[in-house]
């Protein structure tokens, strides 16, 4: 696999439901377990013994496998309902990191999902920006709302710039306007500040 660096994300619009499924089911077989090493002399894992004896890294290793687990999870139920909606592909040498799932809703456009590699860098961060693109060219104005399903999910979104409203399908919101200190106006829209200038691997 070659890896090569351009200007813009990677980011893509599948051609087709099938297209879609193959992206999440590839991103799903591509999240690997983070396993412990064997103890020298033990066939696997021994309960009597404390993790740390057969784990170098075991916060680290529970993080990892609760966040796979999670991400995994929602790709299943975003390949069970899998509609019309446009669904957006994040690869890095032909290979999904991220997908996202999103549709235009009464003057701001919707992200119904996103799910990202458990191993990636800012992937969710940059399929939000290119939301906001799509959002200006559908003439939104960059407005984006979404679900925080989780208090982690729910920080990101708001150092992006996200801010919380009433309970409910979209309990978060992004004006970008709003949000001078962190997104900056362009001629296709607006940049997230810390993306600006940035390379992206393709």
């Amino acid at each position: 696999m070659t890896i090569g660096w351009i200007t813009d994300p990677p980011i893509s619009l599948a051609g087709s439901k099938e297209e879609a499924v193959l992206a999440l089911r590839t991103l799903k077989a591509n999240m690997k377990d983070w396993t412990a090493p064997p103890i020298p002399g033990r066939p696997g894992r021994d309960a009597d013994f404390e993790e740390a004896a057969w784990d170098v890294w075991p916060a680290e290793r529970r993080a990892w496998n609760a966040r796979r687990a999670e991400s995994r999870g929602l790709i299943v139920d975003m390949i069970e309902e899998l509609g019309d909606d446009d669904v957006w592909v994040y690869r890095i040498g032909g290979a999904p990191i991220g997908v996202m799932i999103i549709y235009g809703c009464a003057g701001y456009l919707h992200i119904e999902y996103l799910v990202t590699h458990v191993g990636s860098k800012d992937c969710g961060g940059v399929l939000i920006q290119k939301a906001v693109t799509l959002s200006v060219a559908a003439g939104f104005h960059g407005r984006v709302r979404l679900f925080a399903g989780n208090e982690n999910a729910a920080s990101m979104y708001a150092h992006m710039g996200f801010v919380e409203k009433d309970e409910g399908v979209d309990n978060m919101e992004l004006v970008p306007a709003n949000q001078p200190a962190k997104w900056q106006p362009t001629a296709t829209g607006y940049c997230y500040i810390p993306y600006l200038g940035g390379g992206w691997a393709s």
